[in-house]
């Protein structure tokens, strides 16, 4: 009998602290403990940047196997957040992470996804509202270049991004 309640217990604090996997939503929209939006911005409302905006929104590349940003990206992402500080908060920016093929496809897509997590951590750092900026990942679905070998490799290992004005 007391096992049981001990049980309980545990059941009904694991829930109350988010414990189990769940997450619950806070009145502002997101969930508690995270800043990712509830209600997304349609994918297909997303553009490649053309003309001027093609050469602020250039590509971010990692390391193998990495997700930090690099010292050499770092002015390319404070153009992002001024160009964005500039457009408003109409604009949408959608931040895509890309693998090269080598790993397995979940291990792709979950890196994938620390890639774009880190550069939207950045750029809410430099001031644009979180909720102008989604993410996803493609792992290794999506490549730059086809070929194999090291060169392809780091052109597939990046940051992409779309942008949409409302």
């Amino acid at each position: 009998m007391k096992i049981m309640k001990l049980i309980i217990c545990l059941a009904v604090a694991a829930s109350l602290l988010g414990g189990c996997g769940f997450k619950r939503k806070s009145k502002e929209g997101s969930y508690i403990g995270t800043d990712t939006p509830l209600q997304e911005y349609p994918l297909d409302k997303f553009a490649e940047p053309m003309g001027v905006d093609a050469a602020i929104f250039r590509d971010v590349h990692f390391d193998y196997d990495k997700y930090a940003i690099k010292s050499e990206d770092i002015s390319t992402l404070e153009g992002i957040a001024e160009w964005l500080l500039r457009a408003g908060k109409s604009t949408h920016l959608l931040i895509e992470g890309h693998c090269d093929e080598r790993g397995s496809n979940e291990y792709n897509l979950a890196l994938g996804e620390q890639r774009a997590l880190a550069v939207r951590q950045f750029l809410v750092n430099k001031g644009i509202n979180a909720f102008q900026i989604q993410t996803i990942s493609y792992g290794e679905e999506r490549p730059l270049d086809p070929e194999h070998g090291e060169n392809a490799w780091r052109e597939n290992r990046r940051g992409h991004f779309m942008i949409s004005n409302g």
